[in-house]
């Protein structure tokens, strides 16, 4: 049984995060052909919805490739990836609207929100470490890799943290984007909805991926 789990989480949690991303790139790819009636590109569309939310002061920015699409709550501003910054597309509305409804998350005072604020930077921090310190001495002093059971359990429940955070600021797009008339026809309606389900696959996976691996670190330092 220890066996067929160790395979499992071997085959598995490297397999899940790629097929969601995958599967991302592709609704990526079918939603940026979708037309928008609006043709509001998507700064345009961040900064309308923050308008009509009180929230006019934060600003809508340039993107570091390497970062990708974000709202940052300390600095208070958005950032947008050049596909969805200056394009106009189903896609680029919906990925710019999903970063205002983080905007309005942490306005409203959204609780799941506050929680992964608050937790999110000492979760990585510590992952972090105890990540170098097996790196470093697992040859050793193999009983460390203990240290990797920790750390993927801590991700595993950041990410189970994640997913509300995500699913409402996806739910708070899409509900902005028709509140405001900003999706009309059917096509812009579906093509929306399938990129934030999409993106929000990806943290279904990667917290798939963080329990496998805890798993598989937990029996080989327990077979020992």
């Amino acid at each position: 049984m220890n066996y067929a789990i160790l395979i499992l989480a071997l085959a598995f949690a490297p397999l899940l995060p790629l097929v969601a991303t995958f599967y991302f790139w592709f609704a990526r790819w079918k939603c940026r052909k979708v037309a928008v009636s609006s043709g509001l590109k998507g700064r345009e569309t961040a900064l309308r919805l923050l308008s009509e939310n009180g929230l006019a002061d934060i600003p809508v920015e340039s993107a570091n490739e390497m970062v990708g699409d974000h709202f940052d709550p300390k600095a208070r501003k958005i950032a947008l990836s050049a596909d969805v910054l200056e394009q106009s597309s189903a896609f680029a509305l919906a990925v710019a609207a999903h970063e205002v409804g983080h905007a309005l998350q942490q306005k409203e005072g959204y609780r799941w929100f506050g929680w992964w604020m608050a937790v999110a930077p000492y979760v990585h921090l510590a992952t972090f470490i105890f990540q170098v310190v097996v790196m470093l001495f697992a040859s050793v002093f193999p009983p460390i890799l203990f240290l990797l059971v920790i750390s993927y359990s801590l991700l595993f429940l950041m990410s189970i943290l994640t997913l509300p955070v995500e699913y409402d600021a996806s739910r708070r797009a899409l509900n902005e984007l028709e509140r405001t008339g900003l999706l009309t026809t059917p096509e812009e309606k579906s093509a929306a909805k399938t990129v934030l389900i999409a993106a929000g696959l990806t943290y279904v996976a990667k917290a798939i991926q963080d329990l496998f691996l805890a798993i598989y670190f937990a029996l080989r330092t327990f077979r020992r």
